[in-house]
């Protein structure tokens, strides 16, 4: 009787969701594997400049992809629409081919203002531009999702991840250098692409066509959608950008790169938290109000538990991690990665509150915090870069993710009780408690 009332809840609130996580738990490990050795084969100069790049042209993603995929599942799925599904495929792949041609047009641009005149940025930068024109073909994966189709989708990823990671395995044992490795994302691109159009093909005979008219139509709805997008993207990248641009040589940016991708392993964790919950936080909105705090209360907790023992096992163990991953040479990222780590905290509750903002109709409230946030990190890592580089980049990422998720919506009454529910379950956070107590016991 239990075991049947178990696999019911699974089946009805986790059912295919468990085919992303499974994606994610074998991305996490391979490329924990592949970043190790990665990063130890092109050295910190090489390895900062990749990702001073990736992080340039990243600021400009949103010029292709326009925040367009929920719009794109909602009208697939809507019946009355006027759009066949062709249409509507077919178009929004035209749309994000020409989005990537600005998109390589503007970070270009940006490369040859910021980068005091390093070839090798440009083709870096130009080569990963070409990625994203044919990531334009992604959009059947929002077809995929659209039709329930996630976990085939999640198994095309699977496997375009294998090969990705023999490719990178190559350009160690190959010595292909910086250009083998972004290339590796153009190859990504087309093996995912390929996978997506030979799945396309079997499932719906019919060809991709053209409107111009839901062109408009897509492009009409969108606009929020993509300036949120923009302000996230600067938001979470304009770091990197800045510890490139503003320093001497990329060592910096090698560190803090080595840093962050070590900090944001233990992510997945709230955030299958948060996709779990999700469903049950909204449906509780609309049956009982008490229930529906309390279970998002409740997530809050778990938030704070998982990510106050995660930051700490981190923080503790910062130097011999490092040291395994990556080797003595970027040995300087542990005093970084112990610092950047707690960031991770306050933006798994940033992660929680969207149910929230969303349940309560809330949502205009992410671009004014993002837009603060945005603006805050930019002032502090000017003031903080030149003097303490990557360790300076990460304590402007902590400061900004606290004042953004914790204080910024405190200034609102509408948001407000949200940021005390967070700070709630900090206060009353049980590991921090049991530390608490254990140390009071010591000096007794």
């Amino acid at each position: 009787m239990m075991r049947n009332k178990i696999k019911k809840i699974l089946k009805e609130y986790v059912g295919d969701s468990i085919w992303p996580m499974i994606y994610n738990v074998f991305y996490m490990v391979l490329s924990l594997f592949t970043t190790s050795a990665i990063a130890r084969y092109l050295g910190t100069e090489e390895y900062g400049l990749i990702n001073y790049v990736l992080s340039t042209v990243t600021l400009f993603t949103t010029f292709s992809t326009l925040g367009m995929d929920l719009y794109i599942v909602k009208d697939i799925v809507d019946e009355s629409s006027e759009y066949n599904k062709e249409k509507i495929v077919g178009t929004s792949i035209l749309i994000r081919f020409i989005g990537s041609l600005f998109l390589i047009v503007l970070s270009q641009i940006t490369l040859h203002i910021i980068s005091r005149n390093n070839q090798m940025a440009y083709i870096i930068g130009f080569i990963v531009g070409i990625s994203m024109i044919f990531k334009s073909i992604d959009v059947i994966e929002y077809y995929m999702h659209a039709k329930k189709q996630i976990k085939y989708s999640s198994i095309l990823k699977i496997v375009t991840l294998f090969f990705v990671t023999i490719y990178k395995i190559l350009i160690i044992k190959l010595n292909l250098g910086i250009i083998g490795y972004a290339l590796s994302y153009v190859f990504e691109a087309i093996v995912f692409g390929l996978l997506l159009t030979i799945w396309f093909k079997s499932w719906d005979k019919n060809k991709f066509s053209l409107s111009k008219q839901y062109g408009r139509y897509l492009l009409k709805r969108c606009w929020y959608s993509a300036v949120a997008g923009i302000l996230v993207t600067l938001y979470n990248r304009i770091d990197q950008v800045m510890l490139g641009s503003m320093l001497k040589t990329t060592y910096e940016t090698g560190i803090y790169s080595a840093a962050i991708k070590i900090s944001e392993m233990w992510y997945f964790i709230p955030l299958a938290f948060v996709a779990s919950y999700k469903p049950l936080i909204m449906e509780q909105k609309k049956k009982d109000s008490i229930k529906y705090k309390e279970m998002l209360q409740k997530l809050y907790n778990i938030i704070a538990i998982v990510g106050v023992f995660c930051c700490v096992m981190i923080f503790l163990f910062s130097k011999i991690i490092v040291s395994i991953i990556y080797g003595q040479e970027y040995i300087t990222a542990a005093s970084v990665l112990s610092i950047s780590v707690w960031s991770g905290v306050f933006a798994s509750f940033g992660s929680a509150r969207s149910i929230w903002l969303i349940s309560e109709g809330y949502q205009k409230y992410t671009i004014y915090y993002t837009l603060f946030g945005a603006i805050l990190n930019i002032i502090l890592n000017y003031i903080l870069i030149p003097t303490y580089g990557a360790f300076g980049a990460a304590l402007t990422t902590l400061i900004t993710q606290f004042f953004t998720h914790i204080i910024f919506l405190m200034f609102f009454k509408k948001t407000r009780s949200s940021s005390f529910m967070i700070i709630k379950s900090l206060l009353k956070n049980e590991i921090v408690l049991l530390m608490f107590k254990k140390k009071k016991n010591n000096i007794s």
